[in-house]
């Protein structure tokens, strides 16, 4: 994967991003052929408030990039 402007690859990207969700209580993990497709872990049956949750650790977890 060629890296972006920063030097990161999508992947190195996600790592960081996953690594983020981790530390804020969130299962998640990368799949995908680059590895750098971002994936809930483990699948779940979510309710709205579990979606508003992983929604607002994302926005947080983004924001520390």
């Amino acid at each position: 994967m060629a890296p972006h402007r920063d030097g990161l690859t999508p992947r190195d990207t996600g790592a960081q991003l996953v690594e983020l969700l981790v530390e804020r209580g969130a299962l998640a993990g990368l799949t995908g052929p680059g590895g750098a497709t971002l994936k809930v872990r483990p699948p779940l049956v979510w309710e709205h408030t579990h979606a508003d949750l992983f929604v607002d650790l994302l926005a947080d977890a983004l924001g520390a990039l």
